[in-house]
């Protein structure tokens, strides 16, 4: 875990092409709670790094979201259908 959300956390930000400050915050997010996993091993410890994890989850979901609604406003929904048609076919 402590490798692997943070590296997890760079690729997405790297395919997501975020911004040089979303791209710092969402990785250092991942780290978080990749350093937390590794260093805090008892029960109540995990509960929160289970929420933690849940909660980074709960923003990458947001992001989608975000760049989503980016690619409507500047390309319009056909560019958006074509990417998630695209995404479909390329997984």
């Amino acid at each position: 875990m402590l490798c692997a959300l943070p590296l997890f956390s760079f690729a997405l930000a790297s395919v997501w092409s975020l911004g040089p400050l979303s791209s710092l915050l969402f990785v250092s997010m991942g780290s978080w709670v990749g350093i937390r996993y590794y260093l805090f091993r008892d029960e109540i410890c995990d509960q929160t790094n289970y929420r933690l994890y849940n909660v980074c989850i709960l923003c990458s979901c947001l992001l989608v979201c975000y760049l989503a609604l980016i690619i409507i406003y500047r390309y319009g929904y056909c560019a958006f259908i074509f990417c998630q048609l695209l995404y479909v076919f390329v997984h």
